[in-house]
């Protein structure tokens, strides 16, 4: 079986996953799948959904081409929690693609690339116009999902890095 997957991970409890199908011409792009077992504490609360994460790259090794991850670090002024969840989240992400061909990238070396700053509404516009079959498929139509248009555009990203004949126009969103 040939590589067909590219995947894009946003890390983060608000981020998002993407799937970028070259062969299929297809999105799948969906928020990081978390949950919160005391529905009365909000997000003090959320936790990854660890189970539909590992069933979510239980894909052969080789149909994934590459899987990119952004790369992150703690932030001063962030709290200790904070940052500890953000980097639990970033290191349960990595050991997930971690079988398979994959690249860390830093946020400003791909968005600096796709002509990005760091404006969460500039990322799902730009998202939009790259990927315009996608665009009226609600993926990332509001600002908390800001994470999955940031996946999508690492997909974007990926596929120009390895000079992959992909024009991404062509692409439509499943569920």
């Amino acid at each position: 079986m040939e590589g067909r997957y590219i995947i894009g991970i946003d890390p983060g409890q608000s981020g998002g996953i993407a799937f970028l199908d070259i062969i299929d011409h297809t999105l799948r792009a969906i928020r990081t799948p978390v949950f919160r077992p005391n529905k009365k504490l909000k997000r003090k609360n959320t936790t990854y959904d660890i189970q539909t994460l590992v069933s979510l790259f239980d894909l052969p090794i080789e149909t994934v081409i590459c899987a990119v991850l952004e790369r992150v670090n703690t932030m001063p002024g962030q709290g200790i929690a904070s940052n500890g969840k953000l980097m639990y989240g970033y290191g349960l992400m990595h050991g997930l693609i971690a079988k398979f061909n994959h690249k860390l990238v830093m946020a400003r070396v791909w968005k600096k690339k796709l002509n990005l700053s760091s404006d969460k509404d500039l990322s799902r516009i730009r998202a939009s116009e790259m990927f315009p079959l996608c665009a009226d498929a609600k993926l990332w139509h509001t600002k908390n999902r800001d994470g999955v248009a940031e996946a999508t555009l690492l997909t974007a990203w990926c596929a120009d890095a390895m000079s992959l004949p992909v024009s991404l126009c062509d692409f439509y969103p499943i569920s």
